[in-house]
């Protein structure tokens, strides 16, 4: 069975299950990096938010061996367990002073995104581009958001600056950073026994948010990065794993900028998907300069002039 034709068996398998008058769209959703993946679509009367299930895992998962009937249960078991919002949690998306406590950031790929940032109020970092949001996480912690468009940008009689002074406090309290070491995260036969490589890895760690979810906007979380530079007594260099999660390491372990960036850029395009992409750069956290910079090429102990860019 190919793609096509197991979208169409699973959703009449999935409108089996359903009460009469539910209905099922087949919609094509954008998503980060001018992706889009297919999905299932279930509208909910009286709601402007309507649960959606992508269909690319589930054929994995079908492929992998999983029966359809086992599939189209799973996706019910999901979506029981997925609430419609409430009235309170909806009226964020019109009124504003509701929706003002709950207004965030997220870091992408400005290129990647070129096509999307005419729609939206943006702000420029770098290779970067701050896109607005607005959370619209459930009573039962059911994480969803809303990205904030032109339309909306209108109506609340706001600015892409405006919106950036009240997300980058609202930002970290509702999303907060998370600091470990990278081989805490790994499992005891990926850590190196090389003694050389065992302390390179001892050095590097994880930076995202506590939903590990666009977690690589912790970058630009006030008093973040001078704080561990301070702590590590180091400037950081600043791998960009992905939109969810930034690499950090000091500065002072003798590494070379250039094959950093290679590394990074060979990673961008063997192990991560492309809605997950966010930058091929290297980056330095300068404490002397208090701002963050992409890095030269060279060796890291080579701190030639490179231009820098302070936060918004």
């Amino acid at each position: 069975m190919n793609y096509t034709l197991f979208c169409e068996s699973l959703g009449s398998m999935l409108l089996d299950r359903f009460p009469p008058g539910v209905l099922l769209s087949r919609e094509r959703i954008q998503k980060n990096n001018n992706t889009y993946l297919d999905a299932f679509c279930i509208p909910v009367p009286g709601f402007r938010c309507s649960p959606v299930i992508y269909l690319k895992p589930l054929y994995e998962e079908w492929v992998r061996g999983c029966s359809m009937e086992q599939i189209a249960d799973s996706v019910m078991e999901t979506l029981s367990k997925q609430p419609p919002f409430s009235a309170d949690i909806l009226s964020r998306l019109t009124d504003l002073e509701q929706a003002r406590p709950y207004i965030a950031f997220r870091l992408v790929s400005k290129k990647a995104n070129e096509p999307l940032l005419s729609k939206v109020p943006w702000l420029s970092f770098l290779d970067f581009a701050i896109l607005f949001f607005v959370d619209l996480t459930s009573e039962s912690g059911v994480r969803a958001s809303a990205l904030i468009r032109n339309q909306q940008m209108e109506l609340w009689n706001l600015s892409s600056e405006k919106l950036w002074e009240i997300s980058r406090w609202n930002t970290p309290r509702l999303f907060p950073p998370s600091i470990r070491l990278l081989q805490d995260l790994l499992p005891e036969s990926e850590r190196s026994t090389d003694k050389e490589a065992g302390s390179l890895l001892s050095a590097v760690r994880v930076l995202t948010n506590r939903s590990e979810t666009y977690g690589a906007s912790c970058l630009l979380y006030e008093g973040l990065l001078p704080a561990l530079s301070d702590h590590l007594g180091s400037d950081l260099l600043i791998l960009p794993s992905s939109i969810h999660e930034v690499l950090v390491l000091p500065d002072s372990v003798g590494l070379d900028y250039s094959s950093l960036r290679a590394m990074i850029r060979q990673v961008n395009r063997t192990e991560l998907e492309s809605e997950d992409f966010l930058s091929d750069e290297l980056y330095l956290w300068s404490s002397g300069d208090s701002f963050l910079k992409i890095c030269p090429s060279g060796a890291c102990s080579d701190k030639a002039e490179t231009d820098g860019t302070e936060n918004p």
